[in-house]
């Protein structure tokens, strides 16, 4: 099964591009890892997504996500609460994660349209995992992270945002404290979601090409 997608290449214009869905999760270093080098405005950006639970109290995280733009979710597998080949559009605000004391195994690939023009926000939330009450809340844009593209290297804000979000979640208990119930959360599993993981290696890349720009100038 390969995964189409048609985007924008501002060299040769409009592009047919595909991939295997499957086969670009085996590699993938983070959940919502854009499938094509393509993430400025205007851009559609299908990104992967694979989880797993042992049904076991594996904790896997939960947030809440808020987008001004659209995301279609396209279950490929689902043996969890969705089903294989569903296909929905999400709110603009949506629970994202969430631990789960059945086995389940999903592999879905979420499409989102950067916008062309103006600012495109996007928040995260982290919940107390006793009551539910929103503790803390990271807002950021486009960008976040400085994610402008360098040599051909474009990378995706919402991930950089995502790292930053949960980052200070770990670091700092206060923002796992819920002020209603006063119960302390658990770290966010950022092992499990890598976006640590993509924003470290996106850094170094664009540090390699311009080192390596600099050497063939020289």
């Amino acid at each position: 099964m390969m995964m189409k997608a048609t985007v924008s290449d501002t060299s040769t214009g409009k592009v047919p591009l595909k991939i295997n869905v499957f086969q670009f999760v085996q590699t993938a270093n983070a959940q919502l890892a854009p499938m094509f080098p393509y993430t400025d405005p205007g851009a559609i950006v299908p990104c992967a997504a694979a989880f797993e639970s042992d049904g076991k109290g594996t904790h896997i995280g939960y947030f809440v996500h808020e987008n001004v733009v659209d995301e279609i979710v396209i279950n490929y597998a689902n043996t969890g609460r969705m089903r294989t080949g569903d296909v929905y559009v999400g709110p603009k605000e949506h629970g994202v994660g969430g631990d789960s004391d059945e086995a389940y195994f999903a592999v879905q690939v979420i499409t989102q349209r950067q916008l062309e023009e103006g600012e495109q926000s996007e928040a995260m939330a982290f919940n107390c995992e006793n009551c539910g009450t929103e503790v803390y809340r990271y807002r950021y844009d486009e960008t976040e992270g400085n994610v402008g593209e360098i040599a051909g290297l474009s990378a995706l804000p919402t991930i950089f945002g995502s790292n930053s979000f949960a980052l200070n979640v770990n670091a700092n208990e206060d923002l796992r404290t819920c002020k209603s119930c006063g119960h302390v959360s658990r770290p966010f599993p950022l092992h499990i979601w890598g976006w640590y993981d993509y924003a470290f290696r996106t850094n170094v890349a664009r540090k390699a090409v311009e080192e390596f720009e600099g050497a063939i100038a020289s």
